[in-house]
């Protein structure tokens, strides 16, 4: 179970529905940025690498972790999922690759389609440890997709992304994030957590607010990457229009809230 479907649960969500109501935070322009294939889910993870490969090259001290799609090649090769040599093969040769694609692009900051490529083949590798699902197109790249992710990535204002102080890539909520199978955020910078989105809506939806939340409550409880870190704010960024979009954190922690982490936690316990 991941957090995402931890908070969709309907004990968890009517719970979360009943302590607030979603906020109406939408971005100020129209997309800008329109899906050009139907492969929402691959784009989707893919983006969050590239932008995260760009995020360090704008944040040089910023705390990063293993990839999950190291994690995928490890499950194959320990045979925890079947697995043919052939795509064992093509696994290990895909990450080496990204291995030394990412150095380049961190040395030298170009985007080209080759980061662009790496961050699409680690989003199909990344699937296999999420979801168990190994992509028959593993390796092979859709232009359109490059073409949409320059473009989005373009889209990106390095003021919003760079860190004054601190700045915390893909970061895990210590044993917190072992009780929904294992979540990680996808930034924080400076006390804001922010959750990359490459969705085609502009607004944020009751679905993604609890998914905030239960970050939220995750930091409460087991802090970031082995330390507590205060985050004063949370938020959104739509990929597909260029906006980031955030709410103080006091919204969420109320009077009940004290409350409500506990009944988070002896919750998750119980669906484990």
């Amino acid at each position: 179970m991941s957090l995402t479907s931890f908070v969709a649960l309907p004990e968890v969500k009517n719970r979360l529905k009943q302590e607030y109501e979603t906020p109406r935070i939408q971005c100020v322009q129209e997309i800008q940025i329109s899906p050009r294939t139907q492969s929402y889910g691959l784009t989707g993870t893919a983006f969050d690498y590239l932008m995260r490969f760009w995020i360090e090259t704008l944040n040089p001290n910023a705390e990063t972790k293993r990839w999950v799609a190291e994690s995928s090649v490890v499950l194959l090769e320990e045979g925890q999922l079947p697995a043919s040599s052939a795509l064992k093969k093509t696994a290990r040769k895909l990450l080496k690759e990204a291995v030394t694609c990412h150095s380049d692009y961190i040395k030298t900051c170009k985007l080209n389609d080759d980061i662009i490529s790496t961050s699409i083949q680690l989003a199909q590798l990344d699937a296999i440890y999420r979801a168990g699902y190994i992509d028959p197109n593993l390796g092979k790249v859709d232009k359109l997709i490059i073409d949409e992710m320059r473009d989005m990535l373009i889209l990106a204002k390095e003021k919003d992304f760079t860190a004054k102080s601190y700045c915390a890539l893909n970061p895990v909520f210590g044993e917190a994030s072992l009780l929904v199978g294992g979540a990680d955020a996808d930034l924080i910078m400076d006390g804001t957590l922010i959750d990359i989105k490459t969705t085609k809506s502009g607004k944020m939806d009751m679905s993604q607010f609890h998914q905030l939340i239960g970050y939220f409550i995750l930091n409460k409880i087991g802090g970031v990457n082995g330390k507590q870190i205060k985050i004063n704010r949370l938020g959104i960024y739509f990929s597909r229009y260029g906006e980031l979009v955030t709410f103080p954190a006091e919204d969420i922690e109320n009077d009940k809230f004290p409350q409500l982490v506990k009944w988070f936690r002896k919750t998750a316990e119980n669906t484990q």
